[in-house]
């Protein structure tokens, strides 16, 4: 997922076509869809998507930052491994940074490529609404999922207010499953639902 990964003959603005050619069975089709008109996720230039792929932690943060409409941004990358950011995601980091949307780890580390967890997401999502939306979550309660225990503490709070939002739900026998990997059409799902909420 490359900015400059978008092959010029994917037809995006085609309402008649997939702008996909590897979607067609997706579960995930219609946001998938949505979300690549929206101009929030790119495909490769092989025309594929990839759905099932995992998606990264830089991934979603440039995810995130298209949604916000690709602001410009100074700031100054400070997390240890920034020289490992590529050059494609390091603008939407230091946004992310700098909009507290990434906290990066307890080592002060970012881990670009690591795959962007459920929990994680939820944190990036809860956190981008609050500084960058400006939305307003009003009261919300637990969210009763049969793993809570297997959710950091860091991230319950977030995990319950996007449950309540109705941006993420569960994957079945109410289960978060926080640890799991944030596939690619998990992800263009969830920031289409977002994308209504403001």
């Amino acid at each position: 997922e490359l900015a400059q990964n978008v092959s010029a003959s994917t037809p995006i603005d085609d309402p008649n076509r997939d702008p996909f050619i590897d979607i067609a069975y997706s579960d995930y089709h219609d946001y998938i869809v949505e979300a690549a008109r929206l101009g929030i996720v790119y495909g490769h230039t092989d025309g594929r998507f990839r759905p099932d792929d995992p998606t990264s932690r830089a991934q979603f943060v440039t995810m995130l930052w298209r949604m916000a409409g690709e602001p410009k941004c100074d700031a100054k990358l400070k997390f240890t491994d920034s020289d490992s950011i590529d050059a494609v995601y390091r603008d939407a980091v230091a946004w992310g940074q700098e909009k507290g949307i990434v906290l990066g780890y307890d080592d002060n580390t970012f881990r670009p490529d690591e795959t962007v967890s459920r929990a994680q997401m939820a944190a990036f999502l809860y956190r981008y609404l609050k500084t960058v939306a400006g939305y307003d979550f009003g009261a919300f309660g637990d969210a009763g999922y049969a793993d809570a225990a297997d959710i950091k503490d860091c991230y319950t709070e977030a995990v319950n207010a996007i449950t309540a939002a109705g941006i993420m739900k569960g994957t079945g026998g109410n289960m978060f499953s926080p640890n799991e990997d944030a596939s690619r059409a998990m992800v263009a799902t969830v920031l289409v639902r977002m994308a209504k909420l403001y």
